[in-house]
């Protein structure tokens, strides 16, 4: 999660006069990235795979862009959001998953107590 908020760091400092439509698909992603961490990506195998590359992704957009770049870079941006978006669903999914098995356990568990 530090790598991330690294990553997200970086990207920021190399903002300065930049394509505008670039920077307000960076701040979308960014959010997106934001929003999968906090929903616990890191804690999710697949989760935490799809956050990697979208912070990857973000890096090489801004890559993309200091080279001039801004038709790639704003491709790689959205790929980027898409994946941290995705994060976000899988780790919403394996957090419920982890609840219903913990509701059958415990069902379980009180069944076993009235036998």
């Amino acid at each position: 999660m530090k790598r991330a908020a690294i990553i997200v760091g970086l990207s920021l400092m190399g903002c300065g006069g930049a394509n505008p439509a670039i920077q307000a698909s960076l701040a979308d992603t960014q959010a997106a990235i934001r929003g999968a961490q906090e929903a616990g990506a890191s804690e999710a195998p697949q989760a935490r795979y799809h956050l990697e590359l979208a912070n990857e992704q973000v890096a090489d957009a801004q890559r993309l862009e200091e080279e001039g770049q801004d038709d790639r870079a704003k491709a790689v941006l959205a790929r980027a959001q898409a994946d941290a978006e995705l994060a976000v669903a899988m780790a919403h999914e394996h957090e419920t998953r982890q609840q219903a098995e913990a509701a059958q356990r415990r069902i379980q568990e009180l069944r076993e107590q009235h036998l």
